[in-house]
Parts: structure tokens; C-alpha cells; sequence
């Protein structure tokens, strides 16, 4: 699987980075922010969902440009997220903000430039869409409606994710946790596999469209629960950014939602000593993982996990049996089993 997506990385980042749009950005620090993490390569998960899906109705089938819209979406999304969440790093590399602040040791001035650098590549997004020749003027239409319907919703998503930080954290259930997931994180995965199916079958309503959606949703939310548990137990030169990072900046993640619910009241007080705490050391990490494991928080996030992928391969019954179909299947084992 590693090998299917990087060959589509590949494939769709050269796409991206060869369009004459990025020779017109200017100043240079608006093109090096746009370009970062593009050159950096990625899972490229999203575009590999679709090319997958598209291929269940037609073989060979390879919009090329609809998967550089869908990885340039969730391109700005990360590039703005970096800047609200005050993530330094991505991809092994410096975040777009940092990357610019550093370069010209000016922090206001990396935060602006990224947040425009976000700003061209989702206005390319549509870009994209509308000269792709392999589908028809309805089918783009609907893609367009589809993906600013989806925008709204991750904006919301974004903003209940930002409104958290007003909050106690034990005032934030597991629940509303999930419903933030779903919004800013699952929505754009169900948009990706959608996508190949309004292709062949122009419509928004069509069965094959509601099956691969519900089964992409459920891969998204099963898809964040795992970072979320990256976020504290994996490997930090694979995961390519700082392990315990959420907790040191105060993020309220479904493991740790779920890890207040289940603990006693002391575990509960060291668990929000240390959250948001800039000082935290690596024994004070280890000190909350340690809680965390114990209290059953981590069994609860990966038994909600497999819930989540039941779900979505579940979903995959009704849709038609093809080579595409198998490379979804393992794109869903995939996800629960990454290491980055």
C-alpha cells in the first residue's frame, strides 16, 4: 500500500507543481509557502480515494485534475491549521509559517504570507475542477457545489475545534469531540471518494454515491482517531512532527476527551496539570501516556476505531466488484495501521 500511494503522490504533486498558475505567485516567499508542503510529498490519501472510487464504474479512468484539486484542498486546510493550532512542523519540514518566519525572521510576516499561500491554493481548487477534460460540464458543476458545501461545513468544524480552547477541558465530552471530527476531518475523505462516483454518474443522490461517501466517512473518522493516538505513542522520526505536542499546547483530542471521562479524580488533576503546559518534559509525556493507557482510554480509541472501520468496509457490499474495490479495503487496514 505504501508503494500504491507514493507512486500516486508522485504522480499527483508533479501534476500540481508543473501548472503555470504557481510561475505567476509573487513575492517569492508567497510561491515557497504555496509550494512547501507539495514538495514535501504526502499520503496523498485523498486523490488515491478517488482515483480508486472513479475506478470502480471505469477502468483506466484518471481525472488527473480533480485529484490535484482534492490534494490541493487539503493542502490549505493543513497550511491553515499549522497557523491556528501553532504547529512549527509538517512533513518533516518546517510548517509554511515557520518555514517563512525563519527565512526572514519575521513571525507577522510568515503567519500572513502562509495564510495567503492557503488562500491561492484553495482558490486553485476550482481552477482545477473546471479545466478538467475528462469529465463532463455537469459533473464539474457538481463537484463544485459538492466541495463548497463541504467547505462550509469544515470551517464549522475549524471554529468548534478553535472554540474548545474557551473551554475547561473537562467540560468537552468524547462526543462533541467526534462531531468536530466528522465536520472538519471526514467530510473532505466522504467528498474524495464522492467524487469518483458524480464523475461517471452525474449526480449528487445517486446509490453508489451515498455507499462510497458513508464508507469514506467512517475511514476519516477512524483516520483522525489514530492521529490522535500517533499524537502521543508513536515514533516522532516517523511521525515527522513532536510526539505529545497536543498536550503540551493545550489541544483537546478524542484520547484525552475520553481519558478525563474514565480516570479517577487524582489521575484526572495530573492529566490537567500538564495539559497545555509549555514546560512539560518527556517524563511528564510519559507520565500522562502511562495514565491514559491505564485508565482505558487508549483500548476505548482503538475499539472505536475498529467500530469505525467495520463501518466503512461494510459500506463497500452494494458497490461493484473490481481491482479498486480490494485497494479501498486495504486503504482502510492501511489507515488503522500507520505509523506517521
Amino acid at each position: 500500500m505504501n508503494e500504491e500511494l507514493k507512486a500516486i503522490s508522485s504522480d499527483v504533486h508533479d501534476h500540481i507543481m508543473n501548472h503555470a498558475a504557481f510561475n505567476s505567485l509573487r513575492p517569492a516567499s508567497l510561491k515557497e509557502a504555496t509550494l512547501a508542503y507539495l514538495d514535501r510529498g504526502g499520503k496523498t490519501i485523498r486523490p488515491a480515494l478517488f482515483f480508486w472510487s472513479a475506478a470502480l464504474f471505469q477502468d483506466d479512468f484518471k481525472p488527473m485534475n480533480v485529484a490535484a484539486a482534492i490534494e490541493l484542498y487539503h493542502t490549505w486546510t493543513l497550511v491553515h491549521d499549522d497557523i491556528i493550532d501553532q504547529d512549527d512542523t509538517r512533513r518533516g519540514g518546517p510548517s509554511a509559517h515557520k518555514l517563512i518566519e525563519d527565512k526572514y525572521d519575521n513571525e507577522h510576516y510568515g503567519k500572513s504570507i502562509a495564510i495567503l499561500a492557503g488562500d491561492v491554493q484553495h482558490s486553485l481548487v476550482q481552477t482545477f475542477i473546471i479545466d478538467e477534460t475528462l469529465i463532463s460540464d455537469n459533473a464539474k458543476l457538481l463537484l463544485l457545489k459538492r466541495i463548497n458545501e463541504l467547505g462550509l461545513g469544515l470551517v464549522i468544524g475549524e471554529s468548534i475545534d478553535v472554540d474548545f480552547e474557551l473551554r475547561h477541558p473537562d467540560s468537552i465530552s468524547s462526543d462533541e469531540i467526534e462531531e468536530m471530527i466528522k465536520l472538519k476531518t471526514a467530510n473532505l475523505l466522504r467528498f474524495s471518494a464522492e467524487a469518483g462516483a458524480i464523475c461517471f454518474h452525474e449526480s449528487l443522490t445517486h446509490a453508489d454515491v451515498a455507499a462510497l461517501g458513508d464508507c469514506a466517512e467512517a475511514l476519516g473518522m477512524a483516520f483522525q482517531l489514530q492521529d490522535d493516538w500517533l499524537g502521543l505513542f508513536a515514533d516522532e522520526e516517523k511521525l515527522g512532527k513532536p510526539v505529545g505536542s497536543d498536550i503540551i499546547q493545550g489541544k483537546c483530542t478524542w484520547i484525552f476527551a475520553k481519558a478525563l471521562e474514565l480516570t479517577n479524580d487524582a489521575q484526572k488533576e495530573t492529566l490537567l496539570k500538564y495539559h497545555g503546559n509549555k514546560s512539560c518534559s518527556q517524563g511528564n509525556l510519559q507520565e500522562v501516556n502511562e495514565i491514559i493507557r491505564s485508565c482505558g482510554a487508549e483500548a476505548a480509541l482503538n475499539t472505536k476505531a475498529a467500530e469505525y472501520q467495520k463501518q466503512a468496509i461494510d459500506c463497500l457490499d452494494t458497490l461493484p466488484d473490481k481491482e479498486s474495490k480490494k485497494q479501498i479495503s486495504e486503504l482502510i487496514d492501511f489507515v488503522l495501521n500507520r505509523e506517521h
